[in-house]
């Protein structure tokens, strides 16, 4: 069962780079851009497909946890588009950096909330998800939080 969440986990992964890199034509979502005539980037169009996104998860506290997922190919980290999950990126920055961590994002309705979380990730990798299926893997319902192979934790 572990190693079917692992591959599970690494195959929403490449997908998701799949969707950010495929080139798709689709109208001008309104929340792009107020210039309809500006063109639409590929990423914006595919990421355009995926928002708005919600989850079951919500902001809170998240509580300690322990996690049994050695072969877990990299850590990864879920937040929101709310202004607790934009400070708690902004003091952990440097230290998703480090782990090399992918970020999941949840409950996120516009891309202009999404471009606002990449300036604060810098070159961290965010990916709008939804992420129902990861948390019924984990101890609490809560984020910002950070999952590796041994541990979810805030």
């Amino acid at each position: 069962m572990r190693g079917g969440v692992v591959l599970l986990l690494l195959m929403l992964h490449m997908n998701a780079q799949a969707v950010a890199t495929e080139h798709t034509v689709i109208s001008h979502p309104q929340s792009l851009s107020a210039d309809i005539n500006q063109p639409i980037s590929d990423e914006e169009q595919a990421l355009a497909l995926l928002l708005p996104l919600h989850s079951s998860m919500t902001v809170g506290m998240p509580e300690r946890g322990v996690l049994d997922m050695p072969i877990l190919p990299k850590p990864f980290f879920i937040v929101g588009a709310d202004s607790t999950s934009q400070r708690w990126l902004r003091k952990n920055r440097e230290k998703l950096e480090k782990i090399g961590a992918i970020g999941f994002v949840t409950n996120i309705d516009t891309f202009e909330q999404y471009q606002a979380l990449k300036v604060i990730a810098e070159s961290i990798q965010l990916i709008p998800f939804q992420v129902n299926i990861l948390s019924k893997r984990l101890p609490n319902k809560h984020y910002p939080v950070i999952v590796d192979a041994k541990e979810v934790y805030s």
